[in-house]
């Protein structure tokens, strides 16, 4: 308002990155951590922003192949709302398109600006951690600066396990009602067809070859 102080932009800076620091120090481990995480998805969209705010921060970009990412939003949003689904895709042959431009747009974004910061972003493929658990963690730990010891590794990996997350069932045993579905990488040779594979990688292609999915 007209006659009243303004702040400027650093001082706007300082108030968005203390009112974030304080929501990230609030949980009790947070006092006694080395490092605090924040895994807000679509985060990666807003990694620049927060980089400028927080100097020192170190970010992690996990992709997954966009087709079996296309197929797991479909599940995602079937368990959550079908009726609203169903106005917006009658099928999943039909979310093929909005899918992969948005998917091959957003990859791309962060994954070039990861390029440009070697020294404070790591790109993890989540099919690799998948495969080899304890070698991705332990990359990613060292990566972070914080401990990364076998025990620490194995303690991580078994607390994230799909088995201890989904309650008890072992990846690949699916319950479309959960969100841990299904837990493995490849869904898409379950649920796409040839000529979904073909429109999605005549989108996307660029990026799935640019990140080792051919």
């Amino acid at each position: 308002m007209a006659g009243f102080p303004q702040f400027t932009d650093g001082q706007v800076d300082y108030l968005v990155t203390s009112a974030i620091a304080m929501l990230l120090m609030a949980p009790p481990k947070a006092a006694t951590a080395h490092a605090v995480g924040e895994r807000t998805p679509y985060v990666s969209l807003a990694f620049p922003t927060l980089a400028a705010l927080f100097p020192n921060a170190r970010f992690i970009n996990i992709v997954r192949d966009g087709r079996d990412c296309a197929v797991s939003a479909w599940f995602h949003n079937q368990r959550i709302d079908p009726v609203q689904r169903a106005r917006s895709f009658a099928s999943l042959d039909a979310e093929i398109e909005p899918h992969a431009s948005h998917w091959s747009t957003v990859v791309a974004e962060c994954a070039a600006w990861c390029e440009t910061q070697p020294t404070r972003c790591m790109l993890v493929r989540y099919e690799d951690l998948v495969a080899q658990p304890d070698d991705v963690l332990r990359s990613l730990f060292g990566f972070l600066g914080v401990a990364s010891s076998g025990d620490v590794v194995a303690g991580c990996r078994r607390a994230a396990t799909f088995e201890t997350l989904s309650g008890g069932r072992a990846a690949g045993q699916e319950d479309v009602a959960s969100l841990f579905r299904r837990g493995l990488p490849g869904d898409r040779h379950n649920h796409l067809s040839a000529a979904d594979n073909t429109l999605y990688f005549a989108i996307a292609g660029a990026v799935l070859a640019r990140l080792g999915y051919t």
